[in-house]
C-alpha cells in the first residue's frame, strides 16, 4: 500500500497520488464456540447473510402513510442483542421511503438491515444505539446528520450510491476506519467529528470536504486517495 503520510503542520494541504492496493486475503480470528448455534458465528453478520434473512415483519413497526409511500415511526421490538431486525421493503403494498429521527435510539440490537428503497437516513437513527453491524443499501444518496452520532456500529460501509454526507453524520461513534465511495460529492461540517478511534479514511473520488468535517478525531494517522485528486486545508479535519 503506498500511503502519503501528511504534514497537518503546512497551512495547506494538498494531495496528487494514486495509491495500488495489494490484493490481499483477509486474515480470519474465530473464538471457539461453546453455545449451540444455527448458524457460524463467523457467517452470521456478512452483510451476504443478512440480505439473505426474511423481512422483519411489519406488525413489529408502527408505520404511516406519507406522500409517496410509507414512513416507520416506531419499533415494537424491544432492545435484544441477539435480535437481527430487518427494514421491510413494503408495507400494506407500498414502498418504504422513510425511516422517522431517533428509531433506534439507544437500542441495542444485533444487526439492522436498512431497506433498499431508503434515499436518506434519518436524524439520529442510530443515536446512542449498540449494534453489531448495519447494513445500509445501494440506492441510499443521503447520510443524514446525527444517523450514527455517539453509536457503537462496527464497521460501516458506505454505499456507492450515497452522495452527501451530513453534518455529525457520524460524530463521536467508534468507527476504526471508512472508505468514502467516489460517488459522495460533499462531506459536510463535524460529520465525522469526535471519531476518537478512526485511523484510516480513503477517498475513492474527490468529494468537498468542508471545515471541520474530521475536527477532534486526532487518532487518523492514514489517508488514503485513490484514482483522482484531491485538496484540502488542515482546517477541514482538526477545526470548527
Amino acid at each position: 500500500v503506498k500511503i502519503t503520510e501528511l504534514d497537518f503542520d503546512k497551512k495547506r494541504i494538498s494531495l496528487s497520488m494514486k495509491a495500488l492496493i495489494e490484493d490481499a486475503e483477509p486474515v480470519e480470528t474465530v473464538e471457539e464456540d461453546t453455545t449451540e448455534k444455527k448458524t457460524d458465528a463467523k457467517d452470521e453478520l456478512t452483510t451476504e447473510y443478512l440480505l439473505s434473512l426474511p423481512e422483519t415483519p411489519s406488525e413489529q413497526f408502527r408505520y404511516e402513510e406519507v406522500e409517496g409511500g410509507i414512513k416507520i415511526t416506531s419499533c415494537r421490538l424491544d432492545s435484544d442483542r441477539d435480535m437481527i431486525i430487518v427494514i421491510p421493503n413494503q408495507i400494506e403494498g407500498k414502498d418504504v421511503i422513510e425511516l422517522d429521527n431517533e428509531l433506534f435510539v439507544r437500542d441495542r440490537f444485533k444487526a439492522v438491515v436498512l431497506n433498499k428503497n431508503l434515499k436518506m437516513t434519518s436524524g439520529g437513527l442510530f443515536f446512542d444505539a449498540e449494534i453489531e453491524k448495519v447494513v445500509m443499501q445501494e440506492g441510499l444518496e443521503i447520510i443524514g446528520g446525527r444517523t450514527f452520532y455517539y453509536a457503537e456500529t462496527g464497521d460501516i460501509k458506505i454505499p456507492n450510491t450515497v452522495k452527501i454526507i451530513e453534518g455529525t453524520a457520524f460524530g463521536d461513534s467508534n468507527i476504526k476506519e471508512i472508505i468514502i465511495p467516489k460517488n459522495v460529492e460533499t462531506i459536510m461540517t463535524a460529520a465525522f467529528s469526535l471519531c476518537h478511534e478512526l485511523e484510516t479514511v480513503t477517498f475513492e473520488g474527490c468529494p468537498k470536504i468542508e471545515n471541520g468535517a474530521f475536527t477532534m478525531s486526532e487518532n487518523i494517522k492514514k489517508i488514503i486517495c485513490l484514482d483522482g485528486n484531491i485538496s484540502f486545508h488542515k482546517d477541514e479535519f482538526y477545526t470548527l
